[in-house]
């Protein structure tokens, strides 16, 4: 799991803020609950199928799983969010990890 201590994970801040920018640019911004549960006419019944682990383990009320919202996109880019969200199992450990799966997301798509 990401922690904030710098002698487990020096980097954990910057999967953090790595893992917001990739969130922010896929999903057109950021989506929390509160937005979801008072806009149906935009995110339709999402409400109904939202799970705890569709959230962010850093930000309780942030949505990560943009499947549920925008379904063309990829699952490899979406598996990518999922790492940090609290549904995850499996953690990225450096930058270097995030990377190689966006190249292996980008290989896929052209």
């Amino acid at each position: 799991m990401y922690t904030n201590i710098t002698e487990e994970n020096p980097f954990s801040l910057d999967l953090i803020g790595l893992g917001n920018i990739l969130l922010y640019a896929i999903g057109k911004g950021f989506h929390n609950l509160d937005v979801i549960k008072k806009n149906p006419s935009v995110y339709g019944n999402l409400k109904d199928r939202i799970e705890e682990g569709d959230f962010s383990i850093f930000n309780r009320r942030r949505f990560m799983n943009l499947q549920k919202i925008y379904p063309y996109i990829p699952v490899t880019l979406n598996d990518i969010l999922s790492h940090f969200s609290r549904g995850a199992e499996i953690f990225y450990e450096s930058t270097d990890e995030i990377i190689e799966d966006v190249n292996r997301c980008l290989y896929s798509v052209f």
